[in-house]
């Protein structure tokens, strides 16, 4: 398997790992148990989603010197690293507004709470 070919394959495997996270960053939950828990877990995963940021730029650069290069893939591997970064600010995005989504149900528990609803 040649670099570019194996590269490639690394970019689906990215685009495909996005994918999956996505789709478990659309669950909010409404259960108003563990607030403080969920909170957490939620900020260890924005965390870890910033701190991947360096990995993304190395894929970014190793895919940009594959098309610099002329190789014979560089439509593909241009698409896919479109795709790739779409899909990342798509995360960020969805990040962003689950975690909006989680401090709003934890003020209206904790205005219930207070009795200041």
């Amino acid at each position: 398997m040649s670099f570019g070919t194996s590269f490639l394959w690394y970019l689906n495997v990215y685009c495909f790992k996005f994918y999956c996270i996505e789709i478990m960053l659309c669950f909010v939950s409404q259960d108003p148990t563990n607030l403080q828990g969920k909170n957490q877990k939620h900020q260890a995963f924005e965390a870890e989603l910033n701190a991947n940021q360096s990995r993304l730029d190395a894929v970014d650069n190793t895919g940009q010197q594959l098309i610099n290069d002329e190789h014979y893939a560089s439509d593909q591997v241009q698409e896919r690293l479109d795709e790739l970064h779409q899909l990342w600010n798509h995360l960020f995005d969805r990040s962003k507004d689950k975690g909006e989504k989680e401090n709003k149900i934890n003020l209206e528990v904790s205005n219930k709470e207070l009795g200041t609803d």
